[in-house]
């Protein structure tokens, strides 16, 4: 049975493309066939797979969807073992269905009261497409991005996140310039042995579990 899982923010900047890639091309790494559904008009999750020359990411297929309605059919259509969808960082435009049909919601959130805040709207948008889709078993999942690990507002924010009662992937995703230039590149932090490629390697491996348990 296919696994979808989406990517959702409140806003840019959170690094939702970035971990959609990536993690695409873990599951690529595990022998998974993987389908990246870019819905952003920015097609920055679309470009960077159909703009690389990287051996992982050229096993992932990369499909621009310009409507929400196109998300249903893709999905039904499909022979992949898990679907990646990327969602628009907008409340106005936020497909409640791409929410609805997901296993996992991964929302991806910077040590920040703004971060926070957007959390609370995903969840909300979680509740509304839940009574518009009542079979949807979507379970939502924060993970800490672009973080020192060693700072005051990371432990808050993760406290925060922890008392609010919200699965949190323990691995969080630590500042390194290794994402960036994976973006600018058009590889997967695999295609390197830095530290970037373990913290994908450890976030991949407990989104798995919660995948396939």
């Amino acid at each position: 049975m296919t696994k979808v899982l989406t990517f959702a923010s409140t806003k840019g900047g959170t690094g939702k493309s970035t971990l959609c890639v990536n993690l695409a091309a873990f599951f690529a790494q595990c022998g998974k066939r993987v389908t990246v559904l870019d819905v952003d008009p920015q097609k920055s999750s679309y470009d960077w797979i159909k703009e690389s020359s990287d051996e992982l990411l050229s096993l992932i297929s990369a499909v621009h969807l310009t409507e929400e309605r196109q998300i249903e059919s893709v999905i039904a259509d499909t022979d992949s073992d898990i679907v990646c969808i990327d969602l628009q960082g907008s409340l106005n435009n936020s497909p409640l269905f791409a929410l609805a049909i997901a296993d996992i919601i991964l929302v991806p959130c910077r040590p920040s009261r703004d971060d926070i805040i957007g959390l609370g709207w995903i969840l909300k948008l979680h509740e509304m497409a839940a009574e518009k889709f009542p079979t949807s078993e979507a379970k939502v999942i924060a993970i800490l991005n672009a973080v020192n690990a060693r700072s005051v507002i990371y432990s808050h924010t993760k406290a925060q996140i922890k008392a609010d009662n919200i699965t949190l992937i323990s691995n969080p995703v630590t500042q390194t310039v290794a994402f960036a230039e994976a973006n600018i590149n058009r590889v997967s932090v695999f295609d390197s042995n830095g530290k970037a490629k373990n913290i994908m390697h450890n976030v991949g491996s407990e989104l798995s579990e919660h995948l396939f348990q």
